[in-house]
């Protein structure tokens, strides 16, 4: 031909329709053995020119010029023959265009990368769109992109962590929101946009951490720690055993668990369906941050080393949410430290924690004396009252808010010796560096309280 023009291999029932819609777009040279078929359809597509032949033959090929050649469709049901149609387009003819294979089995699926081809699956597309039919405020992208579900719509039902939330709060790490549509409207979302109830958004990333993440959009279900990752490494320490504090997480939260041992191998293997624990052992703690990539929550033990210098290592080197584990467990509550960088986080992420665990909650706020307090931690103090306020509002319940007179490290201790085996919540900003002249709270209440710790670096 001499104007750009598509091959279509294959004129099955589907094929047709898709001959319809792509000879709307460019010409069409449709190639098929069945020479009553090619007969059938010529009058009704006289811009298009229908070949008798075999697709799989290179003798076909070489009838064709294929200088203006835009995409060759190869929709045969049996994979052979859609392979060799790739084979001769790649190697005989050297041809780069795109070549889009139609697949209706699930095997050969390698064979096809290494030519190049853009595999569609029909009966996929179909049942997701029956699907959608069905369940209209989820929906997966499946043509476009890898097709694996990493760009998916859902719409936004319930309240959650995530909602009325500035994006750039969530941290997220390995999705992403692409748009939001509102009031028939589309959102191009920046750092400072929020996710409000009755939203659709499209999201993008990793498929098990969207599948999460529109759990909770969906239906408001704690996920945690899933939004950060979908792993969670503990690392075991022989004379400060973390195991059973382990598995009684791995019981609770909804990530895939694995146990690394500390220097030395581990003593036993263990058998836990959750839990699991290869040959691997590592011999410098920060070794632990680059041991895998998708992880949502480290665990450590307490070290009790001179100076603290590993828990400080961690609070440096942590880029993700981190446990330390003092052996205070099961969790009869959960409490909310306000002397933290952001506390709207860690009363969201205190609330979803105590849904996981079906314990109470408990918000603490330390403060200095009135006449000692500048401007800006009055300004605070009025921010968490008016947060707690928000919270019982949404949620429909009183709030066990406590504000107190006290040094935020020296109150907290205090405050958590009332409250043994509760899981101490507080977050810090990652830049604040630990020295004597500048004291980190977070840091010195993860070292000095003797319950179990979430610390989430922001």
């Amino acid at each position: 031909m001499d104007r750009p023009f598509v091959i279509l291999c294959g004129l099955g029932y589907f094929e047709v329709k898709l001959l319809e819609a792509v000879s709307q777009l460019y010409p069409v040279v449709a190639i098929d053995i069945d020479p009553i078929k090619i007969n059938s359809l010529k009058p009704q597509f006289e811009d298009c020119e229908f070949l008798h032949a075999d697709a799989s033959s290179i003798l076909t090929w070489k009838k064709l010029d294929l200088k203006n050649l835009v995409a060759v469709i190869t929709t045969f049901t049996d994979s052979d023959i859609n392979l060799e149609v790739c084979r001769i387009i790649r190697l005989n003819f050297h041809s780069d265009k795109p070549i889009i294979v139609l697949s209706y089995s699930e095997d050969r699926q390698e064979e096809f990368k290494q030519y190049n081809a853009k595999i569609i699956k029909p009966i996929d597309m179909a049942i997701e769109a029956v699907i959608g039919r069905l369940q209209r405020n989820y929906s997966k992208a499946i043509n476009i992109g890898l097709g694996q579900s990493e760009i998916i719509e859902v719409s936004v039902l319930s309240k959650s962590h995530i909602t009325d939330k500035k994006l750039s709060k969530l941290k997220a790490k390995s999705w992403h929101v692409a748009a939001i549509y509102r009031d028939d409207q589309l959102i191009i979302p920046n750092g400072d946009s929020v996710i409000k109830i009755n939203d659709k958004v499209i999201l993008v990333g990793n498929p098990r951490t969207l599948e999460n993440i529109s759990n909770i959009l969906l239906k408001g279900i704690p996920q945690f720690p899933l939004q950060y990752g979908q792993e969670c490494i503990a690392l075991e320490n022989s004379p400060k055993s973390i195991i059973n504090e382990t598995m009684y997480l791995s019981e609770n939260l909804s990530a895939k668990f694995t146990l690394v041992s500390y220097k030395f191998p581990l003593a036993d293997r263990l058998n836990h369906p959750k839990l699991s624990t290869p040959d691997t052992i590592v011999d410098k703690l920060k070794d632990i941050f680059t041991l895998k990539e998708d992880v949502g929550l480290y665990i450590f033990p307490e070290f009790g080393d001179f100076l603290n210098l590993k828990l400080k290592s961690i609070f440096k080197n942590c880029t993700k949410p981190f446990l330390i584990a003092k052996g205070a467990y099961p969790y009869k509550g959960i409490i909310a430290v306000m002397n933290s960088f952001d506390m709207l986080g860690v009363l969201e992420t205190t609330i979803e924690l105590s849904k996981i665990f079906n314990v109470e909650y408990r918000v603490l706020l330390n403060v200095m004396p009135d006449s000692l307090s500048t401007l800006s931690e009055k300004i605070q103090i009025r921010k968490a009252a008016a947060l707690v306020r928000d919270f019982e509002s949404v949620y429909k319940t009183k709030i066990n808010f406590k504000t107190q007179v006290k040094n935020p490290v020296v109150g907290t201790i205090e405050f958590t010796k009332h409250f043994p085996n509760h899981l101490v919540v507080l977050n810090y900003k990652k830049s604040s560096k630990i020295s004597f002249l500048k004291p980190h709270i977070a840091y010195l209440i993860v070292k000095k309280i003797k319950n179990s710790a979430l610390a989430v670096p922001l």
